[in-house]
């Protein structure tokens, strides 16, 4: 037999094994494996001079194994408003953001407490304007949609085998027209596992 027939074989051998092991690491155990929903919130620091906001919002998935889950994530913040007036002129505008995405994620410890995902959805910028001058009044709203995708890494530590306590930092980038708007959140909050 030539070396390139032993090698051949060799890879082939590789990759049965590596195939077939695929679909028992994403096996569902049946321990460790369940749904969540909760509530998130906490400071959002946001760029381009925004500064730090609030955020608020949640998270429902399912783990289809014990290392990889799938959810839909969510968050509102309001991105500032202000307004300004002579006494006789007045102006006042306002912006928020919704993230809207699914949120693949990967729980290193084979459990439900470290994990390390993905938001990739759309980010929904809304803003709006109002003004009187000399007696004339106008105002206008719109919304924007973008893409967002951006990195995560939380922690569930589980008080029993229903609720959890957990803390999430995630960093969402937000294409706009002009430069990307950047989310990055500190988020705690609390989940029920069913």
């Amino acid at each position: 037999m030539s070396k390139r027939s032993k090698f051949s074989i060799l890879l082939a051998g590789l990759a049965l094994v590596a195939f077939s092991a695929v679909p028992a690491a994403f096996a569902d155990s049946g321990a460790d494996a369940g749904s969540y929903a909760g509530v998130l919130l906490g400071p959002s620091f946001v760029n381009q001079g925004l500064g730090t906001q609030f955020a608020i919002g949640g998270h429902v998935g399912t783990k289809l194994s014990p290392i990889f889950g799938l959810g839909f994530y969510g968050t509102y913040e309001s991105l500032g408003s202000g307004s300004a007036s002579d006494g006789v002129n007045s102006v006042s505008a306002s912006l928020s953001e919704v993230i809207l995405a699914a949120e693949p994620n990967f729980f290193v410890l084979g459990d439900d407490s470290l994990y390390v995902g993905a938001k990739i959805g759309v980010g929904l910028t809304s803003g709006s304007l109002s003004a009187n001058i000399n007696g004339v009044s106008a105002s206008g709203s719109g919304t924007q949609t973008n893409f967002a995708v951006g990195p995560a890494v939380g922690y569930n530590l589980k008080l029993n085998p229903n609720w959890s306590v957990n803390a999430e930092v995630n960093s969402i980038w937000v294409t706009t027209s002009g430069s990307a708007l950047n989310l990055t959140n500190i988020l705690f909050g609390a989940s029920y596992w069913f």
